[in-house]
């Protein structure tokens, strides 16, 4: 076996990734979605006639999946006469190449010459777009992200980030959708054929995945989760194709500590926002 090496960087990790967000974790990753489609919709109807744009930022975009879900959601509807423009941000070469890919239909889709779509590598601490500086419409942090920030001072960055980039009040939306500690420490995982299966062995598509260590410890107050894994990959025979280790770290986040936070930073908890996304917290500038 080789180094161990953090799982969102290694390429052999993307089809696994890809794969575990669609069959696993109790639907946790589609529910989210779907959520966002619908709250972009309204947003997007919503807005001020006169604004020719409207721009969205996918924080932790990972392969696109959220990005391309709100594409999706598009054709379903009458696409907006709006110049859309997305970007999607996340700190993973090797993920950021995958949504990439994903995306390559939309350069021939006659149907979306008014949208834009952006993907970059970029911390979420320290991302910037001089130009949409209080100038964003939308900005989305599926589930997941805000759990990869393990430190507090790197949760106020990126809250920072987000409040450079928001309209202003009443016009900019964030929204956050946080992982409960039940679903972060305690997941219900369940194999491609949807039946439950142990945190410590599973198996999607032709991956297998063994958890080897487990480690918990507290930054700042919050329980942080560090695991370490071995994902081996088989062929049709069982025959192991190849085999990996690979690891991922994951913070607490409490819901009550980031309202605080995002206020120290200027930005205030909305709590009317019209929507089914219950694991959801939403911001807008002071």
């Amino acid at each position: 076996m080789g180094d161990i090496l953090y799982s969102y960087f290694q390429p052999s990790f993307v089809d696994f990734y890809d794969m575990m967000v669609e069959t696993c974790f109790g639907g946790i990753h589609s529910t989210d979605v779907q959520e966002f489609c619908t709250l972009f919709k309204h947003r997007l109807e919503s807005s001020s006639a006169k604004a020719p744009e409207f721009r969205t930022v996918d924080l932790g975009t990972g392969t696109g999946r959220c990005i391309l879900a709100l594409l999706n959601s598009l054709q379903e509807g009458k696409i907006s006469q709006k110049d859309l423009h997305f970007l999607g941000l996340d700190n993973s070469e090797v993920m950021i190449k995958r949504a990439l890919e994903k995306l390559q239909s939309l350069s021939n889709d006659e149907s979306k010459k008014n949208v834009t779509v952006g993907i970059k590598v970029q911390s979420l601490e320290d991302w910037d777009v001089p130009e949409w500086h209080e100038g964003v419409d939308l900005i989305l942090a599926a589930a997941g992200p805000f759990h990869h920030l393990l430190t507090e001072s790197a949760v106020v960055r990126t809250l920072k980030q987000i409040e450079l980039h928001l309209k202003a009040k009443g016009e900019g939306l964030a929204v956050i959708n946080l992982l409960s500690p039940d679903q972060l420490f305690h997941r219900e995982i369940r194999d491609s054929e949807g039946l439950a299966l142990t945190e410590e062995a599973f198996k999607v598509g032709p991956y297998r995945r063994w958890r080897v260590n487990h480690e918990m410890s507290v930054v700042d107050g919050a329980r942080v989760m560090h695991e370490k894994f071995k994902l081996t990959r088989v062929s049709a025979d069982e025959s192991v194709e190849w085999e990996e280790q690979e690891e991922w770290t994951l913070r607490e986040v409490d819901r009550d500590r980031l309202v605080s936070l995002a206020a120290q930073v200027g930005l205030e908890q909305l709590l009317d926002v019209r929507t089914p996304c219950k694991d959801c917290l939403f911001f807008q500038r002071k």
